[in-house]
């Protein structure tokens, strides 16, 4: 599969030097209530800092998004780095005619590689998703993976995931906010120790465009996000609801 998306990646060509959109950004989130989800301390929980860096653009052949957490913890729970890397490439722009229709904004193929340091995790998913027409502004991603998973010596079966990603500005008298997350459902799965749970992840976050007071809006937020997470890496019963203090800064 590795193989597959490195020769995705090449036929696009030029392309990546001609983004139709981009934007990179710096994310640092404080909270409390993060699970340990491995080891003596598992579902122990902590205060900790997650330090994010996001990249994105949009082409004519498609749309890319990476991003990279590093967790800061106490004592109880261990650091690590979760990173993304999703390539998706426009049907539209693949068959040559257009799919947008009343609701639909396009459709992909979607893939993405995934890992995680605390599962000791290097994953490949690929499938298929939906752009949705909502505003002029504002968009919803929803998309359909199989999820062909690394092994990591425990023989991990490979399973399916339904991501949906959202991003809705709005406005309150002078005030700019963006209402944005996430939510991934993972499926069971079984390996070497037994089944293990099926994950479901939400981030939603609502910001507050601080740069709209000086006249560079959309460069500065602060907000709060709410990362809930059951059965955080597979693991049954490790369950997490943390609310986040969010800086943000655009570049």
């Amino acid at each position: 599969m590795r193989t597959v998306l490195l020769i995705l990646l090449t036929l696009t060509g030029q392309a990546w030097a001609q983004p139709l959109f981009s934007d990179t950004n710096l994310s640092v989130q404080y909270g409390d209530g993060y699970k340990q989800a491995f080891g003596n301390n598992k579902g122990s929980s902590s205060t900790g800092t997650v330090v994010t860096i996001e990249n994105m653009a949009s082409y004519q052949w498609g749309k890319h998004f990476l991003f990279i957490d590093r967790f800061s913890g106490s004592s109880i729970i261990n650091d690590f780095t979760y990173g993304e890397f999703a390539v998706d490439f426009s049907l539209s722009n693949l068959l040559g005619s257009q799919l947008e229709g009343d609701w639909l904004k396009d459709a992909y193929i979607v893939n993405q590689w995934e890992m995680a340091t605390a599962s000791n995790s290097d994953n490949i998913l690929t499938g298929i998703g939906a752009r949705w027409k909502v505003s002029t502004n504002a968009f919803v991603d929803t998309n359909f993976y199989r999820r062909f998973q690394d092994k990591a010596g425990l023989n991990n079966q490979d399973n399916w995931q339904f991501t949906a990603v959202w991003m809705v500005p709005f406005k309150v008298g002078e005030s700019r906010f963006v209402f944005n997350g996430f939510m991934d459902y993972a499926t069971a799965f079984n390996n070497n120790l037994g089944r293990q749970s099926g994950v479901f992840h939400i981030q939603p976050q609502l910001k507050l465009d601080l740069g709209h007071y000086i006249e560079k809006s959309g460069t500065v937020f602060i907000g709060l996000e709410l990362d809930i997470w059951r059965n955080k890496f597979a693991q049954a019963g490790v369950n997490e609801t943390t609310p986040q203090i969010k800086l943000q800064v655009h570049f």
